[in-house]
């Protein structure tokens, strides 16, 4: 009979080995890496302001950073699959809108960011504070493209106006991770990114003139006021208003919205506006304002600049354009006692 001695052997492999199944962090970004700085001045900001560049967003992109660089991670050990993640820092940012998040401390600006693999022909994609799995490589090293566009954003309730320079120094705005395919174990340490910024912003303002304006409408009789509801069309009923815009950005297509609100009764909602009242003033008989389309203008109540807005003009091509307001008297009741018609309406005016 013969006998074998079978031999058992336990090896615990070194810390080194789980290393080199991962990959290590270049050397050029061991402290992070740092998008190149931004610059930018903008004009014609406002705070409904709209943009082509993100759409359904009230913003405006005002600078983009783009970055390729390679050997992030570098060197990997060849063959083991893994997916690189970027991600938005979240404790910087608060989200805007799908792709759009507000600085914390600097509420003035948005930012999104998009990466993608390092060669030029790679595609981008937005990413969100939710680690984003940008693509899967089992090579030697990992390189990102990185995109990031500033945004100015519409004032927060807080805000009273933009700061005419906002400065980012050192922000941490994104994160690049590394995770193994097999278990989602980090591969790598994240790398941390970061934005240096001075964007300095102008804003829109306007002037109306003259600062207040008085139509006067001749007299009428009873008689050419008609029934009730009926509005006497006049001449020489107008008023000429003029709006002067200044930083405009060449007109930029502002677009300038109004809102016209009942003087003595600012519940008003109605389209004529109430006579005043008391011994010498008519009744049965108030204002109705059209504009220089000759539609009528609706009231907006207590001036709350939500209701029943219009369009006082463009500005395409002038920084100054104006607008004719037409007055005539209108019956409001069967019943009509002589005497003056005096009303007055407060002209709200949006530049957005």
């Amino acid at each position: 009979m013969f006998k074998y001695k079978f031999l058992f052997a336990l090896f615990t492999l070194p810390a080194s080995y789980s290393a080199f199944a991962n990959c290590t962090v270049g050397s050029n970004f061991t402290g992070g890496y740092t998008m190149p700085t931004m610059s930018a001045t903008t004009t014609n900001i406002n705070k409904y302001e709209t943009s082509s560049i993100q759409s359904n967003t009230s913003s405006r992109g005002v600078v983009t950073s783009d970055s390729r660089i390679f050997n992030v991670y570098s060197p990997c050990t060849v063959g083991v699959d893994r997916t690189v993640f970027g991600a938005v820092f979240s404790n910087n940012v608060t989200q805007f809108s799908t792709d759009v998040y507000r600085l914390n401390g600097y509420p003035s600006l948005g930012v999104k960011v998009e990466m993608g693999d390092a060669p030029m022909a790679a595609t981008l994609k937005v990413v969100s504070t939710v680690e984003t799995p940008l693509y899967r490589y089992a090579g030697d090293s990992h390189g990102v493209k990185i995109r990031v566009t500033l945004y100015v954003l519409p004032k927060t309730a807080a805000m009273t106006s933009y700061p005419t320079t906002i400065n980012l120094s050192n922000l941490r705005i994104a994160t690049i991770s590394l995770k193994r395919v097999s278990d989602g174990t980090q591969a790598g340490n994240p790398i941390p990114v970061y934005i240096n910024a001075t964007v300095n912003i102008t804003e829109t303002t306007c002037t109306l003139s003259p600062t207040d304006y008085t139509i006067s409408l001749p007299d009428v009789s009873i008689r050419q006021l008609g029934l009730p509801d009926s509005e006497t069309s006049l001449s020489n009923n107008t008023a000429t208003l003029s709006i002067n815009c200044a930083n405009l950005n060449n007109g930029g297509g502002r677009e300038i919205k109004a809102y016209m609100t009942d003087t003595l009764n600012q519940s008003n909602a109605g389209n004529v506006l109430q006579n005043q009242t008391g011994a010498g003033y008519a009744t049965g008989v108030g204002i109705r304002l059209r504009d220089q389309n000759n539609n009528i203008i609706s009231l907006d109540p207590n001036q709350s600049e939500t209701t029943n807005k219009w369009t006082f003009g463009n500005m395409n091509t002038s920084s100054i354009i104006q607008h004719i307001i037409k007055a005539n008297y209108v019956r409001t009741n069967n019943k009509v006692t002589p005497g003056t018609v005096h009303a007055q309406a407060y002209l709200n005016v949006v530049y957005d």
